[in-house]
């Protein structure tokens, strides 16, 4: 039975899988392709890219690293992606992404979703949303982060039809309604649970609910092969 210490276990694994210090870039990589794809299938494409937070992609660029994906067996990559992961390391070895490796405030809701949105505006045209930047900001601090990854479970589980999910990513104000309520039933729940090891509960919870997810252990599905210390 899912507990809410075992979603804290799961939580610090992740953070403890790996001895690296935390890799933006890497994290940014692996939640920018979590979109719309199985735990599994963004985990394997993670281990790929894993070999490449310190050495660098492919030089011989995206149709290169597409072609590796299908070897390893963990396609569902588009060229677009593919290039976006290029651009991503661009801005990396520029150093226009070092300012947002410093976790924002803790306790601070407004200091993470100035993160957020100042790193959505960097990231713009390289396919990234709020959501995928949220995720990134979980593997980052999976126990601190204040920042929800909104996706079509945590829509339905607040009641929110296909069409607003959809519209979700690129609606501003939709979307930090979501995240507010998500907020909201936290604070009331007066848990003792970190908000986002809560949030994760709560997400795992759904999941099961619906027979998204097998899992009966107290732990949620391991988002270990997710993570930025693992390279």
């Amino acid at each position: 039975m899912l507990t809410l210490e075992g979603t804290l276990e799961a939580a610090e694994e992740l953070e403890q899988a790996g001895t690296m210090p935390a890799n933006l870039k890497y994290a940014l990589w692996t939640a920018m392709l979590s979109a719309q794809k199985s735990l599994t299938q963004n985990g394997r494409q993670s281990r790929v890219l894993a070999q490449y937070a310190e050495a660098g992609l492919p030089e011989a660029g995206p149709e290169a690293l597409l072609a590796e994906m299908r070897r390893a067996g963990c396609g569902f990559l588009t060229r677009k992606q593919a290039q976006c992961l290029y651009d991503v390391e661009t801005l990396w070895n520029a150093g226009e992404l070092d300012r947002f490796t410093v976790r924002p405030r803790i306790g601070s809701r407004i200091a993470w979703m100035e993160w957020r949105e100042s790193l959505l505006q960097v990231l713009k045209g390289k396919c990234f949303s709020r959501k995928t930047i949220s995720m990134a900001a979980l593997l980052m601090w999976p126990v601190e982060s204040l920042l929800v990854p909104v996706d079509r479970h945590v829509m339905a589980r607040l009641g929110y039809d296909r069409e607003a999910y959809e519209s979700s990513s690129r609606n501003r104000k939709l979307y930090l309604e979501a995240e507010n309520t998500i907020w909201n039933e936290w604070t009331e729940s007066e848990s003792w649970a970190p908000f986002m090891v809560w949030h994760w509960y709560k997400w795992e919870e759904y999941r099961r609910s619906i027979g998204a997810s097998n899992y009966t252990t107290e732990q949620p599905e391991s988002h270990i092969q997710l993570s930025c210390h693992w390279y």
